[in-house]
């Protein structure tokens, strides 16, 4: 946190741990220390104060409450949480542990209790205590007490919604509201899954993941926000699904889901589409149109006679039966018959090659409509394809705005992968910088890619996607100067192909395209 002071000078000071997460029994104490930490040119004298904590509004913010002991009469953990009033001192650029204790009565009501030791650089007054917390420069370590007993978790998901139920483009706003009816504070864990209409997995967001906080007080709501921005395609439109399921509770594991609904509708591709759509009608219809008076021409060359079945052995004198297959296939057969007849007449490769061209050029409809159909078919396939392939680029952002984190499809994967991941075995000492490009069209490659060179002590310094390859084999493109280096990774990774550039925008860099050799191998 840092604190303008003056127009030329700022301070900055910050506590450490910001959060206590403890369960104590009735009549136990508890002892631990706060450490102050000064990174400025200066001394600081800093003044601690305890204050009751509670849920401002459904944002996750506290509200700071002084303590009142004439009406409150020890019931809160505030008046339990024993610190020195006396000033302190932290030296510059130092740090200074202080001491503090938690007694917890003996008739301690069962459940959560909340407070805060606040950290700050103006002494407390007992006037206009309120105006005091709200007003005061400070920093905050929070303390959780749960105190054995009569626990009840409760929790539920009381709205999940949308910001709109119709966006043209795939970013859409989601909001969780979870209500805490228990007596002890919840950590809803969980994530929320995010799939096309066609039952495509588009996205996962996680939720509480490898955090302290995040905490829903008892008998309060707080709201979770987050963006979800999918890969821009023409493909995916329609109705999307997203489930949310969230796991809380450490007595007694709970798990509650719910489930909402939003429509992807890019109104110039629908409309594009449909135009398309009327032309290959149009075009469809016309051809089956001349083709039917093609058929109807020839079949008035033969004597016509009402359908005589194949199994009647009998047929009138001077009769010709024409078949329906035969009818359908006449103009077909009727060309190919000329073709073939006038290609024996020729006498040389030049006149038989004319006589093919004149009869492309004579039926030249015709194969632009087998053309125009097989290229609908190919069209078809691809779209088939493409909303059924789950591997699609995706970021999310998590939280209000002005505390957002943004994460891509990259970083989910990393950090589901990374809970099961071995231990470093050490650290390898390089001056380069490590950039690993996904380039596999398989969403985590660049994550899994990550972890193998973090398992053996190389750092990381940032994954991307590129969704305009589709690399078969990785490579690894670095500086000339560093080919002992990228030979050592190309190791670790399996024996990738290297490729030395002097066209990197940064000296001392080394850039990972991690194509689908390093994606199998990782499934295997």
């Amino acid at each position: 946190m840092v604190w303008a002071q003056g127009a030329a000078t700022s301070q900055t000071l910050s506590v450490s741990p910001t959060l206590f997460d403890m369960k104590a029994s009735a009549g136990q104490s508890w002892e631990s220390e706060i450490r102050v930490v000064n990174v400025n040119n200066y001394d600081l004298l800093v003044y601690p104060q305890v204050v009751n904590f509670a849920p401002l509004d459904e944002s996750g913010r506290g509200n700071l409450i002084p303590v009142f002991a004439a009406e409150t009469k020890g019931t809160t953990l505030a008046e339990w949480v024993i610190v020195s009033s006396e000033p302190i001192i932290v030296p510059k650029q130092q740090t200074v542990a202080v001491p503090i204790k938690v007694q917890v009565p003996a008739d301690a009501a069962p459940g959560g209790h909340y407070a805060a030791i606040l950290i700050g650089t103006k002494p407390p007054t007992d006037s206009d205590r309120t105006s005091q917390v709200q007003t005061a420069q400070f920093v905050t370590s929070l303390l959780f007490v749960r105190v054995a007993g009569d626990v009840v978790e409760a929790g539920t998901i009381r709205e999940f919604t949308t910001a709109q139920s119709i966006a043209q483009s795939p970013k859409i706003g989601l909001g969780i509201r979870f209500e805490n009816k228990g007596n002890v504070h919840l950590q809803p864990q969980g994530e929320i899954m995010i799939s096309n209409m066609w039952g495509s997995q588009r996205g996962i967001i996680p939720i509480n993941h490898q955090t302290h906080f995040g905490n829903v007080l008892p008998n309060s709501i707080r709201e979770f926000l987050f963006t979800w921005e999918g890969d821009t395609s023409v493909f995916d439109i329609g109705r999307y699904t997203a489930v949310a399921t969230l796991g809380y509770g450490e007595e007694d594991k709970q798990f509650v889901t719910a489930t909402t609904y939003f429509w992807i509708v890019p109104y110039t591709i629908i409309l594009s589409s449909l135009v398309a759509i009327m032309m290959t009608v149009w075009l469809i219809t016309w051809f089956v149109r001349r083709y039917i008076e093609r058929m109807l021409s020839l079949e008035r060359t033969f004597l016509k006679t009402p359908y005589v079945p194949q199994y009647q052995k009998q047929q009138l004198p001077g009769t010709i039966v024409v078949g329906r297959y035969a009818q359908l296939t006449s103009p077909v057969r009727s060309s190919l018959q000329d073709l073939s007849s006038k290609l024996r007449v020729a006498q040389t490769l030049r006149v038989k090659i004319t006589t093919l061209a004149k009869f492309i050029v004579q039926y030249r409809l015709f194969f632009s409509a087998c053309l125009f159909v097989i290229a609908i078919i190919w069209g078809t396939m691809i779209i088939i394809n493409q909303v059924a392939r789950e591997d699609t680029n995706y970021a999310i952002t998590i939280g209000n705005p002005d505390t957002a984190l943004t994460l891509t499809a990259e970083d989910v994967a990393y950090q589901a992968a990374h809970i099961t991941a071995p231990t470093p075995a050490g650290e390898i000492a390089q001056a380069f910088t490590i950039t690993i490009v996904n380039s596999s069209g398989v969403n985590g490659t660049a994550a899994l890619t990550r972890l193998s060179l973090e398992a053996v002590g190389y750092e990381v310094a940032s994954m991307t996607t590129d969704s305009s390859r589709t690399d078969v084999k990785s490579v690894i493109v670095y500086d000339p100067n560093l080919q002992i280096e990228a030979l050592a990774i190309s190791t670790v990774l399996g024996g990738v192909l290297l490729s030395a550039t002097d066209e990197l925008s940064e000296r001392g860099a080394i850039t990972i395209y991690a194509g689908k050799d390093i994606a199998h191998r990782a499934a295997q």
